[in-house]
């Protein structure tokens, strides 16, 4: 959400959307499609079979293979988006080729606009490997990717699903559509696909990360915080699996380990506003804890959540915290920290609006939605 975890706000639980958008969303078309070269002219620029993985296959390629070709498929792995962009276009305007035997250089291409940031134009590549050969999963799966970034979810869960019924499998793939199921509300079928996420990519903290937050979607914070734990193992200079950590912890009603892995979040940033709100929250808002935060607000910039900070700390109103939160995904976690502070005030009618707000407007894979989701039903319960 692929970003480590970046937040997309501040207490974004998913890493999907960050790794996606940082690099290419799929790998290179080059290690992936399996189309045969044309019949063509020995003198033509005949397409590249891809079949190769990019160390092999340069010495493995037919010899009518062109530069162009090779380049496009960037088999050596050596040529630039730009020169990749041009390669592919010079294969493409020649009109030499139609069906399986271009639609790899038009997905290639597509895969080269994406580096290159001309969303649009590689939207309409993809497109048109698509018409060119209907089976080419790699080139559903990254116009997914494209209508993801997009937050066009229903286009990208379409594609997603079709790249899978043609046999695809890669933890790109399984990630970009868990994220969309889960931030989509369908936590059950996201924790599906990060199963698979995680059994491609175990190695890599961003899959356990992204299983864990399916896991919170699911109620399940035993699990979530086993996950979390794997992450963090995994990429131990990362703050967030220790954050993610801290609310599974929460979760289970252990507050006291819920302090400590927050503790670990803001070791390893001093700077996350959120690991000290949070840990205030563990406190349930005792006096020491309120001296912890107090002291941490005093060094803090004063950006966004400063303000929830000070309305805990009884130095600001619910309405200055609603009007520090500038962006929608602020307003959303606005109503959650303001129905939580209500809550520990006594207030339980005031919060239970509040938090069925956040519920209603929070992104689904954001810690807020998590607890404001979990903390209405029960509040709910104890009617």
């Amino acid at each position: 959400m692929r970003q480590a975890v970046c937040f997309v706000a501040g207490a974004l639980l998913v890493a999907g959307a960050a790794r996606a958008e940082d690099a290419a969303p799929v790998p290179d078309f080059s290690q992936g499609a399996t189309h045969v070269m044309p019949a063509a002219p020995a003198n033509a620029a005949a397409p590249a079979s891809a079949a190769p993985a990019a160390e092999s296959a340069a010495t493995s390629a037919p010899p009518r293979q062109s530069p162009e070709a090779l380049a496009c498929a960037n088999v050596d792995g050596k040529a630039s988006p730009e020169q990749r962009d041009a390669a592919c276009s010079k294969l493409i305007d020649s009109h030499q080729w139609r069906g399986k035997d271009i639609s790899w250089a038009y997905a290639n291409r597509c895969s080269v606009r994406v580096r290159l940031k001309q969303i649009d134009r590689a939207l309409a590549d993809c497109s048109e490997a698509i018409d060119q050969d209907p089976d080419l999963a790699s080139a559903y799966q990254l116009r997914a990717e494209i209508h993801r970034t997009r937050d066009e979810r229903a286009k990208a869960l379409e594609d997603y699903d079709k790249a899978v019924a043609l046999g695809a499998k890669s933890a790109a793939l399984f990630g970009g559509r868990g994220l969309v199921r889960l931030i989509e509300g369908d936590a059950a079928g996201a924790l599906q696909d990060f199963d698979q996420e995680v059994a491609i990519a175990g190695g890599v903290a961003e899959s356990w990360m992204d299983r864990g937050s399916a896991e919170l979607g699911v109620g399940d914070d035993v699990k979530a915080e086993q996950d979390f734990a794997k992450a963090a193992e995994l990429n131990p200079k990362d703050p967030q699996p220790w954050m993610n950590r801290g609310v599974a912890a929460i979760g289970q009603g252990d507050a006291s380990r819920a302090r400590a892995f927050f503790g670990e979040a803001l070791k390893r940033d001093p700077h996350q506003t959120y690991a000290a709100l949070w840990r205030f929250i563990a406190a349930d808002g005792s006096a020491d804890a309120a001296a912890e935060l107090s002291a941490y607000a005093e060094k803090s910039n004063k950006d966004w959540p400063f303000a929830v900070t000070q309305l805990y700390l009884g130095r600001a109103e619910a309405a200055e915290a609603f009007g520090a939160a500038k962006t929608d995904d602020q307003q959303c976690e606005a109503r959650f920290y303001v129905a939580h502070f209500q809550f520990m005030k006594g207030s339980a009618k005031d919060a239970a609006l509040g938090l069925k707000r956040a519920v209603e407007s929070c992104p689904k894979n954001f810690i807020e939605y998590f607890r404001a989701a979990a903390d209405l039903k029960t509040l709910e319960a104890a009617k």
